[in-house]
């Protein structure tokens, strides 16, 4: 059978495997040599024979109370304690057993009846002991009540047995009586359901705890048995009931003594054990953590909650140009550090030790002489009121920044003056068109001037627009749409209020390349329903931009109230020029065209979206 060291699980006792077997060289030893000078005493004197052996059981049992008491805060106050309790007891019986011995002469035996009724007091206050211990094995016992209900049991019973209460046990010449045999059967029959509940409830044991008891259990078991009939005190069943006793005496002893001093010494050796090697571990960690800190080549700095220095890195000490004992448990300012340098860091620390959330600042100072840039990195340092601070030189970053950033503005200013220069000539085109048609008599002539001048203004617009704001790449539709159209309407719609106009839809940022044809399908949609869409009673205009599907873009002008049954040609065909230039453009954009009729007319234009030309603006 094979034991282990203990540990406490959920309030039981386990262990871990071992090698130790529970019974050793040195007891099998012990045994044999014990039990080769018990048959010669029996054999040459039977009187001191016996009272060795009792005297043996009356130490053991006195020996494992004694255990008990002491280690009850390490077994834990449970059936342990009620077993070595219940064996002072035990040893009391026996005691007054060997007194009252045949052969002893300190208490008359009164023929042999007084020991033998000693002797049966202590095995049934035995084995209701062990029965109630092993029927709940971890009942947590309060150690005073249980002396005093032992103590009371014990000084009921033997106050009885010297009353004379109590049949007769043994009769001189006939040998033992019935009372003796039947509470004789009753122990060996509480012992049987000891061991029958011991074998149920062998989870709740340490193993090599279980196997020491389950022994002495067995071997008390035989004991009875030795002693159940008999005529002579002196025959062969004492000698085996004897022995049989001391062993099971011993097998308690060991097992109150494994779990009272010898597990509870294991977990003190080995919580040290494991306290020394976490000590190394722990050191051993820190010596490497030393060691990647002094390997990083950003300055790493811990501070405390009043600002004193706990660690600073290799590279943080060539930084500040102290040493670790310049640093070490000062402020920086008893350690007389840049305050241009410190003051930062420090209003960042006390933030975080504030909130406990880490936090990220950006520093430029003169350090001497030139112009230094830092990332200051504060994070909370675990559980302690401390931070660990990490200076990062972005110096050379900062200059590339600084640079990309005067770079983008020179860009961006080179991109205005493109648009604006190319508005400026759209508008000195549509001027020169103008002037050009003024000398020209012919009306018609000079519609088809106006309409060209109106284009090229509608393509100045979107360049205008596209300069004037943050985003020089792309513009946003329906704010164009609404200027546009309202620039047509001033310029061409009767002057009463026969048409009203809406411009109404999404904020659809489109690119130059969608902007431009947009622009002047939008123009000629436009201008052509002010041009002939209406009649005499006018109507509504209105122009809406959306997005029906992700990936694509919708534009409507719909005439409502105006005519229904107007042309409107948009393919290669059309007489009109701006008609077709609508359809041509439509197809430029991927897009299709669409003609609804009704109350008026509408004119659908669906076209494709990348992307990033829909923009929440």
């Amino acid at each position: 059978m094979a034991v282990g060291v203990v540990r406490l699980d959920d309030g039981r006792l386990t262990s871990a495997v071992s090698t130790r077997p529970v019974i050793g060289s040195g007891a099998v030893a012990g045994f044999g040599l014990l039990g080769v000078l018990l048959c010669a005493l029996w054999a040459a004197n039977f009187a001191v024979f016996h009272t060795l052996a009792e005297t043996f059981s009356i130490v053991v049992a006195f020996a494992a109370a004694v255990v008990a008491w002491s280690s009850r805060d390490w077994i834990g106050r449970n059936y342990l304690l009620l077993l070595g309790v219940g064996q002072l007891f035990v040893g009391g019986f026996d005691l007054l057993h060997t007194f009252s011995y045949k052969g002893v002469g300190i208490i008359d035996s009164r023929g042999g009846n007084l020991p033998t009724q000693f002797w049966l007091a202590g095995r049934l206050f035995e084995a209701v002991c062990f029965l109630v211990a092993v029927w709940a094995p971890q009942r947590r016992y309060g150690d005073r009540l249980l002396m005093v209900v032992l103590g009371g049991g014990f000084c009921l019973l033997v106050g009885a047995i010297f009353a004379d209460w109590l049949p007769a046990a043994f009769v001189p010449g006939v040998g033992v009586t019935t009372f003796k045999v039947s509470i004789e059967v009753v122990v060996v029959a509480v012992f049987l359901a000891v061991l029958m509940l011991f074998r149920r409830r062998s989870g709740g044991f340490d193993p090599a705890i279980y196997t020491l008891l389950t022994l002495s259990v067995g071997a008390k078991l035989l004991t009875e048995l030795c002693f159940l009939w008999y005529t002579d005190v002196f025959g062969l069943t004492h000698l085996v009931g004897h022995a049989l006793k001391i062993f099971s005496a011993w097998a308690f002893l060991k097992a109150v003594v494994d779990s009272g001093l010898k597990r509870p010494q294991s977990l003190i050796f080995g919580a040290l054990e494991r306290e020394r090697a976490l000590s190394g571990e722990v050191a051993q960690h820190a010596r490497m953590l030393d060691a990647v800190l002094d390997a990083t080549l950003d300055p790493v700095l811990m501070l405390d909650g009043p600002g004193r220095v706990l660690f600073a890195s290799r590279a943080a000490q060539a930084f500040l140009e102290r040493g670790a004992r310049e640093l070490g448990g000062r402020t920086w300012r008893e350690a007389g550090m840049d305050p241009a340098l410190m003051a930062p860091v420090e209003d960042l620390a006390l933030e975080v030790l504030g909130d406990g959330v880490a936090r990220t600042r950006e520093i430029c100072l003169s350090w001497h002489g030139d112009r230094l840039c830092l990332e200051l990195q504060v994070s909370p340092a675990g559980s302690s009121n401390s931070v660990v601070v990490v200076l990062r030189d972005i110096t050379a970053r900062t200059a590339m920044e600084e640079d990309l950033k005067a770079s983008l503005t020179e860009n961006r200013l080179l991109v205005q003056e493109v648009h604006h220069r190319v508005k400026n000539n759209l508008q000195i085109v549509s001027s020169i068109l103008q002037m050009q048609g003024w000398q020209i008599t012919d009306l018609a002539l000079r519609g088809h001037f106006d309409e060209a001048c109106g284009r090229i203004l509608s393509l100045a617009k979107v360049h205008e627009l596209i300069y004037k704001q943050k985003n020089l790449a792309a513009l946003d539709f329906t704010q164009y749409a609404r200027t546009l159209c309202g620039e047509l309407f001033r310029a061409s719609a009767p002057r009463d209020d026969r048409i009203k106009l809406t411009v109404a839809g999404d904020a659809l940022v489109l690119g130059v390349d969608k902007a431009e044809p947009l622009a002047l399908i939008v123009h000629e949609l436009v201008a052509n329903a002010l041009k002939s869409g209406f009649g005499e009673a006018g109507g509504h205009l209105s122009v809406r931009t959306f997005v029906p599907h992700p990936g694509e873009g919708m534009l409507v002008v719909a005439a409502d109230g105006g005519i229904a049954d107007r042309p409107l040609d948009f393919d290669g065909t059309s007489t009109a020029l701006g008609l077709r230039m609508v359809g041509a453009l439509v197809r430029q954009m991927h897009g299709d065209i669409a003609v609804r009729r009704a109350d008026g007319i509408a004119v659908e234009i669906r076209f494709p979206l990348t992307e990033n030309q829909l923009v929440e603006v």
